[in-house]
């Protein structure tokens, strides 16, 4: 029997088709460069909602250059927005609540 996809595995595919290597496109990683400029300048963030909280994660590298990549190209599809690793993980978290939750409860 096929093992089912992680969702690891499901976000690496689904980024393998709509992106290209980074060192594919050198006008892509030139439009990123100010982007990330800035966001390592940038002031301390403020301090988390209450609805929001901080935390430290401990994943592998090429899992985090994934999630880099596609917040620096949300960023750059945003005109200058800020890349945003968290925003990125929170939209697969709730794309795939369902799973998870069900998860949760074996």
């Amino acid at each position: 029997m096929a093992r089912k996809a992680s969702l690891v595995d499901q976000m690496r595919a689904a980024a393998a088709t709509v992106m290209p290597a980074p060192d594919a496109t050198p006008a892509t990683l030139e439009a990123a460069r100010p982007i990330l400029a800035d966001a390592h300048a940038r002031a301390p963030t403020e301090a988390p909602s209450k609805d929001m909280t901080t935390t430290a994660i401990h994943i592998p590298r090429d899992v985090h250059d994934m999630l880099r990549r596609v917040a620096v190209e949300r960023a750059v599809r945003n005109q200058g927005g800020r890349p945003s690793v968290s925003a990125v993980l929170t939209d697969l978290v709730r794309r795939h609540w369902d799973e998870l939750e069900a998860e949760a409860r074996r």
